[in-house]
């Protein structure tokens, strides 16, 4: 799957890819009808970096991986 894997810190927050920084908003979504995942960009508080996240459902898995950009 391409794309990076993320971190979570021990509360379930994202690390921005960054700065490693849990100050991230979602700033919006993306999804295409017919296809099983959703694109999340997200902004980092801290260091302003805007980032990629996949959810995606296929094959009786999810997975959650940053995209390259």
């Amino acid at each position: 799957m391409p794309g990076a894997s993320l971190e979570l810190d021990p509360e379930g927050r994202l690390f921005c890819p960054a700065c490693r920084a849990t100050t991230l908003d979602v700033s919006g979504t993306e999804q295409v009808d017919g296809v099983p995942w959703v694109n999340h960009s997200l902004v980092c508080r801290a260091c302003g970096t805007t980032s990629r996240l996949a959810l995606v459902g296929a094959f009786g898995q999810t997975v959650l991986r940053w995209l390259d950009d």
